[in-house]
């Protein structure tokens, strides 16, 4: 007959047998299928994973792809977000002590050599005033609406020499950028805007020190209000010496042409130009006079012909101009003019016109007449009308 005291060390062994039985197969998947598995989470949860164990701990300090945009911006405010190379973290997550975002970053381990970020995605992170990015191997950032304009002191550092793709939208110029050049960088969208009360010197020279730290990229794309930040204040920033691919949107009237004639001087080996314009009928352009046109220089064409020694390497490069919105005005007109006549390099222009009713059907089929017999520098230039 078994005493009480057998019985319950029985019981103990049946119980250690079965918490040993009890083995944790989604642990021993391998980093890569525990990574995707993770990346399919919001946030939230995989941070809150990391503390399940010591497995998942040192799984989310090499967890290579870090999405902000699941978190409710009512919810979470990011005044400082310091992105530094991992760092160690020196207490639980607190949202009384820190922020989210500041308190996911520092729980990275600064000494893991398995894998670092590579993806870093903030979105609508609201009046977010500092960023300092450090690391070693990230290759893709996108930053939208996460600078508002209205705070006294923002800033930003970025220091990642492996990055290859910047998405940069609806931010407003910081008070100081500091960019260290990234000789990988590939593919680079940039919207940002300074509100009016704002257009100081040195938010001016922070967006020269933005734009230079882009002296790499090979394609580049701008949206309106960056091309009018250059326009109106006569900028000059550093040449894009790798650049082959530009799209520009812009509202493309007389004071928007110094920052287009700006972009076109620092892409020295421009093979490929995107123009979108924007129309706003609010105000007004002028129409092209073809008559006029055949009577005397235009001031567009006066402008850009003395514009031709300072945009020589550029005009000897570019391959392929598309305009979209092309709707006939003397500015776009003499701007297709001008590249036609000088392009020596020239061997596609597509004007997208649009559609319009049958009287500008009329008007447009005697502009395009009257531009098939402008000079051309190239030979091998091809004009389509869409």
């Amino acid at each position: 007959m078994e005493t009480r005291s057998a019985k319950r060390k029985k019981m103990a062994q049946i119980v250690e047998n079965d918490a040993k039985a009890a083995t944790d197969r989604i642990s021993d998947l391998p980093d890569a299928v525990l990574h995707h598995i993770l990346f399919l989470l919001p946030i939230k949860c995989v941070a809150q994973m990391s503390i399940l164990s010591k497995r998942w701990k040192f799984l989310w300090s090499t967890f290579p792809d870090l999405d902000f945009r699941t978190l409710n911006p009512f919810e979470i405010s990011s005044k400082n977000v310091k992105l530094l190379e991992f760092e160690k973290p020196r207490q639980p997550l607190d949202s009384s002590r820190m922020d989210f975002i500041n308190q996911v970053l520092s729980i990275r381990d600064k000494h893991s050599d398995i894998r670092a970020l590579e993806d870093l995605n903030l979105e609508k992170c609201y009046e977010l005033e500092g960023l300092d990015i450090s690391c070693a191997k990230l290759e893709r950032i996108k930053l939208v609406k996460c600078f508002d304009g209205y705070s006294d002191k923002s800033w930003v550092k970025i220091n990642a020499p492996k990055l290859e793709q910047l998405s940069w939208q609806h931010n407003a110029v910081t008070d100081m950028t500091i960019f260290e050049h990234s000789n990988l960088l590939d593919e680079v969208t940039v919207g940002f805007f300074i509100l009016t009360r704002d257009n100081t010197s040195g938010k001016l020279q922070s967006a020269v020190d933005f734009l230079s730290g882009l002296s790499h990229a090979r394609s580049l794309s701008l949206e309106r209000q960056t091309i009018e930040i250059l326009s109106n204040n006569h900028l000059l920033i550093q040449p894009f010496y790798n650049l082959k691919y530009l799209e520009l949107h812009t509202g493309f009237n007389k004071s928007n042409v110094p920052g287009l004639t700006c972009l076109f001087k620092s892409s020295p080996i421009l093979n490929t130009l995107i123009l979108k314009i924007i129309h706003e009928y609010r105000i007004e352009r002028k129409e092209w006079n073809r008559d006029l046109w055949d009577m005397t220089i235009t001031e567009g064409e006066q402008y850009w012909e003395s514009q031709i020694r300072t945009l020589e390497s550029f005009l000897q490069h570019l391959k392929v101009v598309n305009i979209h919105g092309f709707l006939d005005y003397e500015n776009e007109v003499a701007l297709a003019k001008f590249l036609l006549k000088h392009g020596k390099a020239l061997e596609e222009m597509v004007l997208y016109t649009g559609h319009c009713n049958a009287r500008d059907t009329l008007r447009r089929q005697k502009i395009r007449s009257q531009m098939m017999g402008f000079s051309w520098a190239s030979s091998n230039a091809k004009v389509a009308f869409q």
